[in-house]
C-alpha cells in the first residue's frame, strides 16, 4: 500500500514538468483510494463491534426482563417495583439506548438483596431481619437461599451466615430465618472473650468463654455441649429439636419467643427452667423489641420444630 510520504518521494522530476504533473496526479489518486479504503474498513469494524455490543445488550436485557417478570409474579403488591436504569450503547449514530432492569434496591438490606434470590424472598427476608433485634442483622454477612427440590437441610446458621431453602411456604420461610437468626445472635452477636476463661461449651472447634452472655442460658439445661443436666425434662424445652444441644435450644427458644411469645409465656408456667429461659430472652435478647407475630398453636403438646407452627406476622413492613 502506498502512503503520501512514499508518493512524494517517488514523484521527483526526471523528464520535465509533464512527468511531475502526472506523478502528482497518480499519487493523489492513490492517496484518495487509500483513505477511502481505510475509512470503509474502519466503518466495517465499528459496525461489527456495535452490532455485537447491541446484540449482547439486548440479549441481557431480555433475559433480565424475563427474570424480573418471574420475580414480579411473586412480589407482594405493597412492595414498589424496582426502577429501571437506562444506558446508552455506542453506535455510529450515538442515539441507541438500552433499558436494563435494576435488580438491586436501596430499600432492601444489601445482605439479602442478591440477584440469585427471588424478589419475593428478598422482601420477606428483609422484613424478618428488620423486625428482629439488631444483633442478627448487624452480624449477618452472608445470606443464601437455595431452590433444590429436596434439600438435605431446610436451614443452616452460624456466627455470620444463614442458608435457607426457598421451596417452602412463605410463613415457614420466614420462620426458618428467625430460627437461623437465633444462631447468628447467639454465636455472632453474644460473644465472650479469652479473658473470660474457657467453659465446657464448644461449638465445633469454637470455644464459648465464661463471659459469653449466652452461657447462662446454656447452663439452665446443659452441663456441656452434649449433656443435659440431671433432672432435665422435656417440659424444660420449647420443642423436641431444642433438646438436640444448647445451640439449638437457644435458636428454637429464640424463634418461639419471636413468633409465639404469648404461648411461650403460658407454657413457661409448667417449668421453672422454661420460665428462666423466657425471662432471659425477654430481658437480654428481645428487650424493647415490639411483638412481631401472634402464634396460632394451642400449646397443649410440645412440638418437634418451632418453624412448622402456624402464626400470623404482625411486624410492619
Amino acid at each position: 500500500m502506498f502512503t503520501p510520504v512514499s508518493c512524494a518521494h517517488r514523484s521527483k522530476p526526471r523528464d520535465g514538468s509533464t512527468v511531475l504533473i502526472i506523478s502528482l496526479m497518480i499519487c493523489f489518486l492513490l492517496t484518495v483510494a487509500m483513505v477511502a479504503r481505510t475509512e470503509a474498513e474502519t466503518r466495517e469494524i465499528r459496525s461489527g463491534t456495535t452490532a455485537s455490543a447491541l446484540g449482547i445488550g439486548f440479549s441481557s436485557a431480555k433475559e433480565s426482563d424475563e427474570k424480573m417478570d418471574l420475580q414480579k409474579a411473586d412480589q407482594p403488591q405493597s412492595h414498589a417495583a424496582f426502577p429501571a436504569t437506562i444506558s446508552a450503547a455506542s453506535s455510529p449514530q450515538g442515539n441507541v439506548r438500552v433499558v436494563r432492569p435494576n435488580h438491586r434496591s436501596a430499600n432492601l438490606l444489601p445482605v439479602v438483596d442478591q440477584e440469585d434470590i427471588l424478589l419475593k424472598h428478598r422482601v420477606l427476608a428483609d422484613q424478618v431481619l428488620r423486625a428482629l433485634p439488631s444483633q442478627c442483622r448487624d452480624n449477618l454477612h452472608q445470606f443464601f437461599v437455595t431452590y433444590e427440590k429436596d434439600p438435605k437441610s431446610r436451614g443452616l446458621g452460624g456466627a455470620s451466615t444463614i442458608i435457607v431453602t426457598g421451596t417452602v411456604p412463605d410463613n415457614e420461610f420466614m420462620a426458618l430465618i428467625v430460627h437461623e437468626c437465633g444462631h447468628v445472635t447467639d454465636l455472632g452477636g453474644m460473644r465472650g472473650s479469652l479473658d473470660g476463661g474457657t467453659t465446657a461449651f464448644v461449638d465445633g472447634h469454637t470455644p464459648m468463654f465464661g463471659n459469653d452472655p449466652s452461657v447462662p442460658f446454656y447452663l439452665l439445661s446443659w452441663t456441656d455441649a452434649l449433656t443435659t443436666k440431671r433432672g432435665t425434662a422435656a417440659k424444660d424445652f420449647v420443642s423436641g429439636y431444642a433438646q438436640s444441644d444448647p445451640y439449638e435450644d437457644f435458636a428454637e427458644s429464640f424463634a418461639f419467643f419471636a413468633l409465639h411469645k404469648h404461648q411461650f409465656k403460658t407454657i413457661a408456667r409448667r417449668s421453672s427452667v422454661l420460665q428462666a429461659k423466657y425471662d432471659f430472652l425477654d430481658r437480654i435478647v428481645f428487650a424493647d423489641t415490639p411483638v412481631i407475630a401472634e402464634g396460632k398453636s394451642t400449646g397443649k403438646s410440645i412440638p418437634w420444630d418451632v418453624t412448622k407452627l402456624p402464626y400470623e406476622w404482625h411486624a410492619k413492613q
